[in-house]
């Protein structure tokens, strides 16, 4: 995959490269308020469908309604950091850079030690973090959709009896994980200019709070008046390619290279927007 690039304002461009940290935040302070849910929302609908028009027992109702209360109660917390695939998207300069003041920093993914796979919540740190791009096509979220629903019934169809109904089958709860691990990856097709590529990080919380598979401690911070948690993934200087700053930029290109260079980083392209926004 060719380079990814993280937009923010000056302050986070000096923090991300100063301290070689990028922060995977919790989905739960999006920009999109149904990040995440927005496949499971459309798989309840349908499945909402199925029980209306459809001529099913009691037995096979019950477990379309587990199925989704599992879905709806899942205790998974998504960690993303978000990249876009284009270095001067006049979209992304005006909502993550400081309405263009701000700047973007050009990642070699495979610098970053990131499996390209959807993560599973796991103790396991390799299994816990991996990274996507995002699909926003709607048909392809609806036949994704469509075939789980199929797949579900025929679980039903395939699952022993007790007193002549079907129960749950064990093969149920692995298509509630396939559910949600494909939801980290689809978004509202109204933000399909972002051509968006994340990394997501799904470490596991026990009883008692504590954290196993994570990358780092969490941490928290304030965003929009609002108390966030995360976790830190630190990259090699050699990650870092490039720099892109916004075009109401107001940083000294001299003062950047000096900084990139007192700071390890090296061949490292600085450049300006194109972008004819003031």
């Amino acid at each position: 995959m060719k380079d990814l690039y993280h937009y923010t304002d000056i302050q986070g461009v000096l923090g991300i490269l100063k301290f070689r940290k990028l922060w995977l935040s919790s989905v739960n302070n999006m920009n999109d308020h149904q990040e995440i849910i927005w496949l499971k929302s459309k798989l309840k609908a349908e499945i909402d469908k199925v029980v209306r028009v459809g001529n099913y027992s009691d037995s096979y109702i019950d477990i379309f309604r587990t199925f989704v209360t599992i879905l709806e109660h899942s205790t998974s917390t998504p960690y993303i950091c978000c990249f876009s695939k284009n270095h001067d998207l006049l979209s992304q300069w005006r909502a993550y850079a400081h309405d263009g003041v701000g700047a973007n920093i050009g990642f070699s993914i495979d610098k970053l030690n990131v499996s390209n796979e959807l993560p599973y919540m796991s103790a396991v740190k390799e299994q816990a973090l991996g990274y996507s791009e995002v699909t926003y096509n709607e048909g392809l979220s609806n036949i994704f959709v469509t075939n789980l629903v199929d797949v579900l019934l025929k679980l039903c169809e395939e699952s022993k009896l007790e007193n002549g109904k079907p129960v749950w089958h064990p093969a149920m709860s692995e298509l509630a994980t396939t559910c949600l691990r494909s939801a980290q990856a689809f978004k509202n097709p109204a933000f399909s200019e972002e051509q968006e590529v994340r990394i997501i990080h799904t470490p596991y919380s026990d009883k008692s709070n504590n954290w196993h598979g994570n990358v780092s401690d969490i941490q928290f911070r304030v965003v929009n008046d609002s108390i966030t948690s995360y976790f830190e993934l630190e990259f090699p200087h050699d990650a870092v390619t490039s720099i892109t700053l916004g075009p109401k930029s107001k940083c000294s290109e001299a003062e950047l290279e000096l900084f990139l260079k007192s700071n390890g980083y090296e061949n490292v392209v600085v450049r300006n927007s194109s972008a004819s926004y003031r």
